[in-house]
């Protein structure tokens, strides 16, 4: 009985650790018009905004700024 709460905790504490990560669309504008985009994996848009411009300058885009949805 104890080993078999201790298997529903472990499972519980699993699902509760889960990242809830989703896919934002990010695009580089130059001059003011959308440029370059690509699909970046984050908990939030935010996130998604700190990691795209790596992602971009590993791609060898150039831009101005960039924006997330």
């Amino acid at each position: 009985m104890i080993k078999l709460l201790l298997i529903a905790f472990g499972f519980v504490g699993m699902i509760g650790s889960a990242s809830a990560e989703m896919s934002y669309e990010c695009w580089t504008y130059l001059n003011g018009h959308p440029d370059k985009m690509t699909h970046v994996s984050a908990n939030n848009k935010q996130e998604a905004e700190r990691i795209a411009p790596d992602k971009f300058r590993d791609l060898g885009a150039k831009f101005e700024y960039i924006k997330c949805k």
